[in-house]
């Protein structure tokens, strides 16, 4: 994650490679975290959970997270996050859906 002319988003940089690219739509994003196979990042952005596909750059929202304060994606498809300073873990499927407590 970066800050370019004021705007925070991604970017991913190939291990043998000096540059790094901007990941589109991943503008505004905040508390990035990987997938467990590398594939995806988990994101927030304007009070959205967001998955981004490293393959073909395809940007998901997943669902509501006002102030994100934290998220992890589990072997099973799943990602577990914490929308909000208080009101516990919520989970919701990787692909998008309604979360639940």
């Amino acid at each position: 994650m970066a800050n370019s002319g004021g705007k925070a988003r991604l970017y991913l940089r190939a291990l043998d490679e000096r540059e790094s690219k901007p990941i589109s739509g991943t503008e505004g994003a905040y508390d990035p975290f990987f997938a467990p196979d590398g594939e995806s990042i988990g994101f927030a952005a304007r009070g959205k959970l967001k998955k981004v596909s490293l393959a073909d750059g395809n940007v998901v929202d997943v669902g509501d997270a006002p102030t994100l304060r934290g998220a992890a994606f589990t072997p099973r498809g799943t990602i577990v996050f914490a929308p909000t300073s208080h009101g516990g873990l919520w989970a919701v499927p990787a692909g998008g859906a309604s979360p639940s407590k």
